[in-house]
């Protein structure tokens, strides 16, 4: 991506905004939305489209790494198949706590919890 169109410049320029103010995806995407309208089809493309491009032309792979919220010690890989956290504490048990939580991984349902307790305060 050495030349950017002017749509690609601005899906940039967001994503730098984004890691300034630490917004989410949600927060990014409504903003393009908002912008789109107001410029009246001058953007027609989509973010998530500008991050695959991105993407490819750094050459790079996200890894999405889940750890044990109990132990604090393991951190489930990409293909790491365990349901249940494998660490051995130092008496020989082992963690084994459920790396899931409805689905997501326990980090993300945390967060979401912790976010939610937040906006109530």
């Amino acid at each position: 991506m050495a030349s950017m169109t002017e749509e690609e410049v601005f899906f940039h320029k967001v994503r730098l905004l984004q890691r300034k103010t630490k917004c989410s995806n949600t927060v990014c995407d409504e903003f393009v939305s908002i912008f789109k309208k107001a410029n009246k089809g001058k953007i027609t493309g989509r973010l998530e489209n500008f991050d695959r491009k991105a993407k490819r032309a750094a050459g790079v792979q996200y890894l999405v790494l889940h750890g044990c919220p109990k132990c604090k010690k393991y951190v489930y890989g990409p293909k790491d198949r365990n349901l249940n956290c494998p660490f051995i504490k130092e008496d020989g048990t082992v963690c084994g706590h459920t790396r899931y939580n409805d689905g997501k991984p326990w980090e993300v349902s945390l967060f979401v919890i912790y976010a939610h307790v937040c906006m109530l305060s």
